[in-house]
């Protein structure tokens, strides 16, 4: 992924890192449109969802059994042989650090079953997110063959 970001010549230094955070973010909610699009332009697929939230953890802050926010983009992909299968990227943070988890999933009995789970990747500054963030959604994306096991 080349990240290309405008920046205003009388922007602050931590409005420029904001910025490029924001556009790395926005990137791989382009990429994860771009797969969705992709396995709509399949015959073998009856249905595509596609779904990026921000989210903010209220129930379970105090507690610290849940980080406090998180970014979670997915493909949701339904075959007309009756299978599923879904790609799925989460950014989770605390005061400390981002942690990036992505997977390929296939529905099961009592919750998901990995197809495919890539590595955790922690970053602490914002150009290592974004470092973190173009190779989770690499592995993700070059992984859309899985569809395949699904046929």
């Amino acid at each position: 992924m080349r990240l290309q970001v405008w920046l205003i010549s009388g922007m602050d230094i931590e409005s420029k890192q904001a910025t490029k955070l924001l556009a790395a973010i926005i990137e791989c909610n382009e990429k994860l449109k771009a797969m969705a699009k992709d396995f709509e332009s399949r015959p073998e697929v009856s249905k595509v969802y596609h779904e990026f939230e921000w989210n903010k953890n209220g129930d379970f802050i105090e507690s610290g059994a849940w980080p406090t926010y998180w970014v979670d983009g997915y493909v949701d992909v339904s075959l007309r042989n009756g299978h599923s299968i879904w790609w799925e990227i989460n950014v989770e943070w605390d005061a400390e650090k981002w942690i990036f988890e992505a997977s390929v999933n296939l529905p099961g009995e009592y919750g998901p079953n990995t197809l495919k789970e890539f590595p955790d990747r922690v970053a602490h500054t914002i150009d290592d997110f974004i470092v973190q963030l173009e190779e989770g959604m690499k592995g993700l994306t070059g992984s859309a063959n899985l569809i395949e096991t699904q046929m």
